[in-house]
């Protein structure tokens, strides 16, 4: 929904209606807030070619999906039906993308009252969240991608390592309220009869697409508000989901000396990973200040983040020469602060 209303905005000047009653009636728990979202069901047209479709559901061709879009939008009158379950929001957006979702689901909705008494059993005034996906391998979630289903011997040591971990989590939170967010109902009851400080919100995880009761879905809700309130939140992932989002990022100063591969070597070698590293195109060449162009000439390593700062600035748009000044003016303001010496070439 967040997607379809973002691409809406950027690409259709038709109004934008949601119509969700299935699997559960969506204004039970949210209604419109800015923008005027209700539809009925006698507002839809379901005759071709007036009305037309797209599906994508569980597609994960971003441009595919967006150029259908642009095609059915640049029609002059008709209904475009829009099913999607996938979430574009990084690809519509060149920066703040969590920002702009934020901004985009209070465009649209508000909770109702019977949200908001829901949530009001709940204290979310200084409280952290462990959220944990097993999808199918403990056997008890049906998910829309099977995975699979562990032994019972393999089931008994992941759930023995996850408890160890959420114990952890305790210990570092000790004035915090604990909150698990899980989608297996016997890990909850397992850490809920071991740990029964932790909270865990009542009702059986199920997946939206297949829960019949709604005792689950009240619990998808209060489990969505109750985690945005969380002021931290771990998410415990497999070794190989989390090395697939991490790399190192630093600068070509560190590639000319072997820093790098030494470093990525060691890390591959003990954790049996294969970590991508990443170096910066970013130099001093052209700058007027010694202290800058020392690194050049190697006598300077730097370790407070330049070489993933200065890769997310160039692929933010910014030049070298940019950076380069903006390093000196720092450079200028340490000075006049004192925190560098004031003496030349110094």
């Amino acid at each position: 929904m967040i997607t379809t209303y973002q691409a809406s905005k950027l690409f259709s000047k038709g109004k934008f209606k949601i119509y969700h009653h299935t699997p559960f009636d969506l204004s039970v728990y949210l209604i419109p807030n800015m923008i005027d979202w209700s539809c009925h069901k006698n507002q839809l047209n379901m005759n071709y070619p007036e009305s037309k479709l797209l599906y994508s559901m569980d597609h994960f061709n971003y441009q595919l999906f967006l150029d259908d879009f642009k095609r059915l939008n640049n029609r002059y009158c008709g209904q475009n039906h829009i099913y999607t379950n996938l979430d574009y929001t990084n690809y519509l957006n060149d920066y703040r993308c969590d920002e702009i979702w934020k901004d985009s689901f209070f465009e649209l909705f508000k909770k109702t009252e019977f949200l908001k008494n829901l949530l009001s059993k709940y204290d979310t005034s200084n409280c952290v969240g462990i959220h944990i996906r097993f999808g199918s391998i403990l056997g008890d979630f049906i998910d829309t991608v099977d995975l699979g289903t562990l032994n019972q011997q393999d089931k008994e040591v992941l759930i023995k390592k996850i408890k160890k971990i959420v114990y952890e989590i305790k210990l570092m939170h000790p004035k915090h309220t604990i909150y698990l967010f899980s989608d297996s109902y016997n890990f909850n009851k397992d850490c809920k009869d071991t740990y029964n400080d932790i909270i865990i919100t009542k009702g059986v995880p199920v997946h939206t697409d297949l829960g019949k009761t709604k005792l689950s879905h009240d619990k998808t809700l209060i489990d969505f508000f109750l985690l945005s309130k969380c002021k931290f939140i771990y998410q415990l992932k497999s070794k190989d989901d989390f090395f697939e989002d991490v790399f190192v990022a630093t600068t070509r100063w560190l590639v000319k000396d072997n820093s790098l591969s030494d470093l990525l070597n060691l890390i591959n070698e003990k954790y049996n990973v294969n970590l991508l590293g990443l170096a910066s195109p970013l130099n001093f060449k052209s700058s007027i200040y010694k202290e800058l162009r020392d690194y050049e000439l190697g006598h300077v390593k730097e370790g407070v983040g330049a070489g993933g700062i200065s890769i997310l600035a160039f692929l933010n748009g910014f030049k070298n020469k940019e950076i380069v000044s903006l390093c000196q003016q720092n450079l200028e303001m340490m000075k006049s602060l004192g925190q560098i010496s004031l003496e030349k070439d110094c």
